[in-house]
C-alpha cells in the first residue's frame, strides 16, 4: 500500500539490528520473521522472553549461582531485540549494606538481575544486552560489564553513604520532619496521620490479637522513615529502611517488622503481613485513608485516586480477613462470636468536616 506519514513514504524494506544496518526486503507476512532473525532481530516476544529466561539459568549456572527478580524478564524482554546475557562484578565490600537495598537498586534503578548463592546475594549480577556480537568479542562483553558496574556502582555508594547518615539520628527523631510533610488536601500532616495511626493500633490490637503497646509503638514510627536520605534515594524501600533504623535504635524485633509489614500488600497476590501487630498496624493505617478521603469527599476516580483510597480498600480487606482473631460475618461462613466491649478511645477524626473558604464572586 503507498502512502506517506510524516514525511516517510511506505515501502517493501525494512531494517535490521541498529548494529548491523541493512535494507531488507520483506517478500510476504510469512517471511517477515525470519528475514529479521537473519539480521539480529528477534521479534517475536515469547521466544525473545523464552531466549531470555534460558540464558539466565545457563549463565547463573555456570557461575554456580541462581538468579533472582525474575519479574524483571517482563519488562527487559521490551527492552532488547537481540538479547545476550553476560556476567559482571561489583565491589564485594558493598555487601555490607542491606541486601534488599542492593538488589532494589539493581532491579528497579539499573534493570540487571542479582545472584544468590544458598540464598546469600553474591558480588555478581547478569545484564542483558542487547548487542548481538558480545558472545564472540570479549572486548565488547568486558566493555558492556563494566560500564553497568561503574553506573551500579555509584548508586551503591551514594546509598551506603545516605544509610551512614540516617543511623546518626533515631528513626523518633526522623519522624519529627512529618510536621513538614502534607498528607492529602485539608488532611493536615503525615505527623497528623502517623499519630492517628498509633491510637487506632493500640484500641484495635486486641482485635487482632495483638499487643497494644507494641502495636501503638510501631503505629508511632511507622511513617517516619519517609524523611530518611535513603527513602528519599531509593522510595521503594519505604518500610524497610524505618525497620532498619528501628532494629538499630534497639526498637523490639516486633515492632521493626510491624513497621516493614504495614506497607504489605503492595499489590494484588503479594505477602499479607506476617505479625498481628503488622497486620494491624496495615490495617488501622488504610482505614484512616478510607475515613480521611471519603469524608473530605477524595473520592477515587478512573484518572485519579487520591490518597490513595483506592488501593486501601482492598489492601485493608485482604489484611482483615485471614487477620481478624474475632471475624465478623462478612469475612467468615461462620457466625461471628460475641464480641468483647470495645476499648475505650477517643476518636482521632473530627465530628464534621470544616467547610471549605470560597472565594468572593466577583463582580
Amino acid at each position: 500500500m503507498q502512502c506517506s506519514i510524516a514525511g516517510v513514504a511506505s515501502s517493501r524494506e525494512t531494517q535490521g539490528h541498529r548494529l548491523a544496518p541493512s535494507p531488507i526486503p520483506v517478500t510476504g507476512g510469512d517471511a517477515y520473521e525470519a528475514a529479521l532473525h537473519a539480521h539480529f532481530v528477534l521479534a517475536n516476544r515469547e521466544a525473545r522472553r523464552a531466549e531470555i529466561l534460558a540464558q539466565l539459568h545457563q549463565a547463573a549456572a555456570n557461575l554456580g549461582a541462581t538468579v533472582g527478580a525474575l519479574s524483571l524478564v517482563d519488562e527487559v524482554v521490551d527492552l532488547v531485540e537481540w538479547p545476550s546475557v553476560i556476567p559482571a562484578v561489583f565491589d564485594a565490600d558493598l555487601l555490607k549494606l542491606p541486601s534488599r537495598l542492593l538488589v532494589e537498586s539493581m532491579s528497579v534503578h539499573q534493570r540487571v538481575f542479582p545472584l544468590f548463592a544458598g540464598g546469600v546475594l553474591l558480588n555478581r549480577f547478569l545484564v542483558v544486552t542487547n548487542h548481538p556480537f558480545v558472545a564472540e568479542d570479549a572486548e565488547a562483553a568486558d566493555i558492556v560489564a563494566r560500564g553497568n558496574t561503574k553506573v551500579l556502582a555509584s548508586r551503591f555508594y551514594d546509598a551506603r553513604f545516605f544509610y551512614a547518615e540516617d543511623r546518626k539520628k533515631t528513626l523518633a527523631e526522623h519522624g519529627q520532619g512529618l510536621h513538614k510533610m502534607r498528607w492529602i488536601r485539608d488532611g493536615g500532616t503525615m505527623a497528623d496521620k502517623q499519630d492517628r495511626v498509633r491510637q487506632l493500633a493500640s484500641a484495635l490490637a486486641p482485635r487482632f490479637g495483638a499487643d497494644p503497646a507494641r502495636a501503638a509503638r510501631a503505629g508511632a514510627l511507622c511513617k517516619s522513615d519517609l524523611t530518611s536520605q535513603m527513602v528519599g534515594e531509593f522510595p521503594e524501600l519505604q518500610g524497610h529502611v524505618g525497620r532498619l533504623l528501628a532494629a538499630h535504635d534497639g526498637e523490639d524485633a516486633t515492632v521493626a517488622q510491624a513497621i516493614e509489614e504495614h506497607y504489605l500488600p503492595r499489590f494484588s497476590g503479594d505477602a499479607l503481613p506476617a505479625c498481628p501487630e503488622g497486620s494491624t498496624v496495615a490495617i488501622t493505617d488504610r482505614l484512616d485513608s478510607l475515613v480521611g478521603c471519603f469524608s473530605r469527599g477524595l473520592r477515587p476516580k478512573a484518572s485519579a485516586d487520591p490518597g490513595p483510597a483506592a488501593a486501601a480498600g482492598p489492601g485493608w480487606t485482604c489484611c482483615c480477613t485471614p487477620a481478624c482473631r474475632s471475624p465478623c460475618p462478612s469475612c467468615s461462613p461462620t457466625p461471628a462470636p460475641e464480641r468483647p466491649p470495645p476499648t475505650s478511645w477517643t476518636s482521632p477524626w473530627p465530628a464534621s468536616r470544616p467547610a471549605r473558604p470560597r472565594p468572593a464572586p466577583s463582580s
